[in-house]
């Protein structure tokens, strides 16, 4: 595989990871509205979540407990995101070091 060819693979890589994290990020707000909006209505009151692709009644307690539990879940999915980002960019940083690679704007 060419430097060239090399390169671009760790920039697409590492563009797609800071993607994926963008849109955890953003899932990761939406769910903490939607978890604010349900922790200031009464926990008994109706309540419907999305279940795969079918809409589910319930109380505002169990949803919100469902939405805390996909809330930590997407929490720990963007931190291994990020860390595996970094992992990433050191590893491009290292390559760019070993082969000597210098960027030229042109």
């Amino acid at each position: 595989m060419s430097f060239q060819n090399q390169y671009n693979e760790y920039q697409q890589t590492i563009r797609a990871l800071q993607e994926h994290m963008a849109t955890i990020s953003s899932q990761i707000a939406e769910h903490r509205i939607v978890r604010d909006t349900l922790s200031k209505v009464p926990q008994d009151r109706k309540a419907w979540r999305l279940a795969d692709t079918a809409m589910v009644e319930t109380n505002a307690k169990d949803a919100g407990e469902v939405l805390d539990e996909k809330l930590r879940g997407l929490e720990q999915l963007q931190v291994k995101l990020e860390e595996e980002c970094q992992g990433v960019q050191k590893e491009f940083d290292d390559w760019k070091v070993k082969n000597n690679v210098k960027i030229v704007r042109g």
